[in-house]
């Protein structure tokens, strides 16, 4: 099978990680070519072709260049099996045409609606989404909470497959890491991730006398995102630290493997990749009660679930398990032997290929 992988991504993240990382999983088993940003990250000695164009952020028109056009064409002249759109970018649309007669599958990462950022990025992810799901045989979706995010009449092309374990995150700092907090979040700061609701729960215990630590880790905007975090937080310094930037795979690693307990406060979501990498590292987890965590947390067997905006459960909670040595090993160990069975790449690569196999 001769699959054409297609992604256009940012330079730093969990999608990226797992756009390279899946590419190089399914290179072992099939023959994969990419189209896809420049990416001097991405490991080409297994893949049979590689189509880069000239792509960034800041420069989002060089894509327009006689060399994207070049590549493009270069892949309309191509046999493949099935093109495997990985990222949700309006500049898959033309790739699609491209290829318009060969089957086509695409990941669903981000469900109608759901799509963030300044207004013109919202109307692109619906101008895609519009295009991309119409023209795909198969959609790839991470969990079964997202159908009900999706129109009826794309029920028949769903197919399940969760998001993998980001291999970046499999090897730590050998040292005691200066990160690692009673509590740890990391991931990209936005409003939905729910730090603020965080911050209540954390200002009700300090208020009863409670003091565990907090570390926060991510790059975004926290002053819209969670402004009663960092007032909080300056209020007490020595109990909250925050890091907002992106810290280096090797010391952020250090830091879950040396925390106690993840805590994701989410206001909602459709797969967080963060949550297999919890359970590599077997740390219990207190998440909100929607979507994938619904799906990926069982309730006192690998976490704990708490309702969304309710800060005075997810304080009791917090409490709970940071007084509980044996309940946090408990979970712990459950949550990785959920990770063997659910979140290794080699197993999310075979569910993918069986899909892809569906529809060649």
């Amino acid at each position: 099978m001769h699959i054409l992988v297609v992604g256009f991504y940012p330079p730093d993240g969990a999608v990226p990680d797992l756009f390279r990382q899946t590419v190089e999983h399914l290179a072992r088993t099939a023959t994969v070519s990419v189209f896809c940003q420049t990416d001097p990250q991405l490991n080409t000695q297994e893949i049979a072709e590689t189509h880069f164009i000239p792509y960034s952020k800041q420069s989002p028109l060089s894509f327009l260049s006689q060399n994207s056009w070049r590549e493009l064409r270069a892949v309309a002249r191509k046999k493949f099996d099935v093109v495997f759109f990985y990222t949700q970018h309006i500049l898959q649309v033309p790739v699609a045409f491209a290829l318009q007669h060969t089957p086509q599958v695409m990941w669903w990462h981000e469900p109608p609606g759901q799509a963030r950022g300044r207004y013109l990025n919202r109307i692109m992810y619906r101008s895609h989404d519009a295009i991309m799901t119409r023209r795909a045989a198969a959609i790839v979706v991470a969990c079964k909470s997202m159908l009900q995010l999706i129109p009826k009449r794309l029920t028949a092309k769903i197919h399940i497959v969760p998001l993998p374990f980001n291999e970046r995150f499999t090897v730590s700092d050998s040292r005691h890491s200066p990160l690692a907090a009673d509590l740890i979040f990391w991931g990209k700061v936005e409003p939905f991730k729910g730090l603020d609701v965080l911050a209540d729960a954390m200002n009700l215990l300090y208020a009863q006398g409670k003091l565990p630590t907090l570390s926060v880790i991510g790059p975004g905007n926290m002053v819209s995102s969670c402004p009663q975090l960092l007032k909080l937080a300056s209020s007490y310094p020595e109990r909250i630290r925050i890091t907002n930037k992106y810290v280096e795979h090797s010391k952020l690693t250090a830091a879950i493997r040396d925390s106690r307990v993840v805590v994701m406060p989410y206001l909602s979501a459709v797969g967080a990749s963060t949550l297999p990498i919890a359970y590599h590292h077997a740390k219990p987890v207190i998440a909100s009660r929607v979507g994938s965590f619904n799906d990926w947390v069982i309730e006192n067997k690998t976490g704990i679930l708490v309702s969304a905006r309710t800060h005075v459960e997810l304080a009791q909670q917090i409490q709970r398990l940071l007084q509980d040595k044996a309940l946090q090993n408990r979970l712990g160990d459950n949550a990785y032997k959920y990770y063997i069975d659910n979140f290794r790449a080699e197993a999310i690569n075979s569910q993918l290929l069986k899909v892809f196999q569906m529809i060649k």
